[in-house]
């Protein structure tokens, strides 16, 4: 047990009691909120064979009932909302009563208005007040701690998922832990022997890993701790065995994204950043039209990218069709038999899927063309534009979260992430995202004091304040 500083608005610095860094009262209850709903969404146990001993049939059913939900994460969910939404507004000072970028809440808003004219109206709803209650919940818990204590509570809970995944692991041929590596009877043979450990499948764990990586290499040199540089090196040694391709293929991008972004910043080079930014993305379009027959043949097989390819020729119709509109916010895969894909679909087995594996394509298929536009200014353009124009004092944060932000965006061409309730990778970009809103927010009401209090990485506020 200890005492700590801690800044109130319009009160004077105080001392208060604090265990592990935290302050017994508000801190502790907004930091085990943030965990739970961490918890939940990105673990998963399951105490038997799980997907393995399926037929594909068998999934196709599961695919279909999915409309359901699971009860009782839906109920841990609501319940968290207006436990927190109760405390944030009823004993704290809210900064803002929605913790999220306006643009952000218009694309929300917009997903929750396509359930009038959505396939299935009551699903479409439903997920969408899914998705708006959770992002809600993990924005409060994020502004009601600020900067500093979001980022221990994420390093709590990240230690907390390699550390059980390895346990796990290493007991796996033990039964009761057998979940925690891809079993040698998966209909999938490429998933077997890959470990996935206490997070549902080998390619979320690998995605889940990345954040971690990301996350604890910013720590480890930005802070120079050991135990910061171990957790780094148990993350991205579980990511190699997780055998995720995109994952693996994707990290040393990100982690050279990040620390280019460092550096630039750092050396106060600020406008070579979007000259960088822009270059790269002329590169591409180049590289692109310079082998466009390449790329044309590339996507013109179904079976690339491990079937992806199959799957959007299969909702292109869909998106052909309805192209403004879109089919309602989680109104296409796993609504039973009324959704289209069992006309469209190209084989049997993009039945079974349940998303389209390319978050761009999702919002375009279930949210039409406004809903993509929205997205993209929202979760592209908006913290972008903020990454781009960062406060002097958080350019180490910034440089973390920017890799974990840039991670998702790439992410999204193969995985559906966007606007979804409670995809396990997807909350950590939404952490980042949130939280460099709330430092833009307040840096635009000219509350400093609180952005030095509550600043990553820690430091003294009378520092902070000179800078």
């Amino acid at each position: 047990m200890a005492y700590a500083e801690r800044y109130t608005p319009g009160l004077p610095l105080v001392r208060r009691r604090t265990f592990l860094g935290l302050e017994l009262g508000a801190d502790l209850f907004f930091t085990a909120a943030l965990c739970l709903l961490l918890t939940f969404i990105v673990v998963e146990v399951r105490y038997e064979a799980a997907a393995s001993s399926l037929s594909r049939e068998t999934l196709g059913l599961a695919v279909i009932e999915g409309a359901g939900g699971d009860m009782i994460r839906q109920l841990t969910y609501f319940m968290t909302f207006f436990v927190v939404g109760g405390a944030t507004f009823i004993f704290m000072r809210p900064r803002s009563i929605i913790p999220i970028s306006t643009a952000y809440n218009v694309a929300c808003l917009w997903c929750l208005f396509s359930a009038i004219y959505a396939i299935q109206p009551g699903i479409s709803i439903r997920r969408a007040i899914g998705m708006y209650i959770i992002l809600l919940a993990v924005g409060w818990c994020i502004q009601n701690l600020g900067a500093a204590k979001t980022i221990r509570a994420v390093y709590i809970f990240l230690a907390g998922v390699i550390m059980a995944s390895y346990i796990a692991v290493l007991l796996s041929r033990i039964p009761i832990f057998s979940f925690a590596v891809h079993p040698a009877d998966e209909i999938d043979t490429s998933l077997v022997g890959a470990w996935r450990g206490v997070i549902p499948h080998k390619n979320i764990a690998g995605a889940v890993m990345i954040h971690a990586s990301l996350f604890f290499f910013h720590h480890a040199i930005s802070r120079r701790k050991p135990l910061d540089f171990l957790f780094f090196a148990l993350a991205a040694v579980f990511l190699i065995f997780t055998k995720s391709k995109t994952s693996i293929g994707w990290f040393l991008i990100v982690l050279m994204s990040g620390l280019g972004y460092r550096a630039i910043m750092l050396y106060g080079l600020r406008p070579f950043f979007n000259v960088a930014m822009a270059c790269i993305g002329f590169w591409i379009a180049v590289m692109t039209w310079a082998e466009w027959d390449v790329v044309l043949a590339f996507f013109s097989d179904p079976e690339n990218l491990s079937g992806r390819i199959g799957i959007w020729e299969s909702v292109m119709p869909f998106i052909q069709t309805h192209p403004f509109f879109g089919s309602g916010y989680g109104s296409f895969w796993a609504i039973g038999y009324s959704s289209p894909i069992y006309e469209s679909a190209v084989s049997e087995f993009v039945t079974q899927i349940g998303h389209s594996h390319s978050g761009y394509i999702e919002v375009l298929l279930t949210t039409g063309i406004v809903g993509l536009t929205l997205a993209i200014i929202a979760l592209m353009i908006v913290p972008y534009y903020r990454f781009a124009n960062p406060l002097t004092s958080d350019l180490k944060l910034n440089a973390m979260l920017f890799s974990m932000w840039l991670f998702g965006m790439l992410q999204n061409f193969t995985e559906s992430q966007f606007f979804s309730p409670d995809k396990q990778s997807w909350v950590f970009v939404v952490i980042a995202i949130t939280i460099i809103h709330s430092r833009h927010m307040s840096a635009k009401s000219r509350d400093y004091e609180w952005l030095a209090a509550t600043h990553w990485p820690p430091a003294k506020p009378q520092q902070l304040l000179r800078q």
